[in-house]
């Protein structure tokens, strides 16, 4: 079990370096199948949902970062990919804000 884990979690990095973040949050929802508690698995699948701006599930996925997060090097982590989130999430409501009052006038 350990070893398909490593794989599959070396896949998703693999995905990621190659830019296919939807490709990469699937492959961290296999690891987190077998391993519901792997650290790495949902920093990935966070970093892969930011990309692809599906915010919702990384607010989700951010979450359980934070809970799991145990070492200092890993809640660095968790603050560095908040802060990256919280960034995007600003420039969706930006752009949203700007599309509804072009809308309006």
């Amino acid at each position: 079990m350990d070893l398909k884990v490593s794989i599959i979690n070396n896949m998703t990095l693999l995905l990621m370096k190659r830019g296919f973040f939807g490709n990469a949050a699937i492959m961290a929802d296999q690891v987190l199948e077998i391993d519901p508690d792997n650290f790495k698995a949902y920093l990935r699948q966070t970093e892969s949902y930011i990309q692809i701006d599906e915010l919702a599930k990384a607010e989700k996925s951010l979450e359980w970062c934070k809970e799991i997060a145990s070492s200092r090097e890993e809640k660095l982590e968790v603050e560095w990919l908040e802060k990256w989130y919280k960034l995007k999430e600003k420039k969706e409501s930006k752009i949203a804000k700007q599309a509804i009052s072009k809308e309006l006038y």
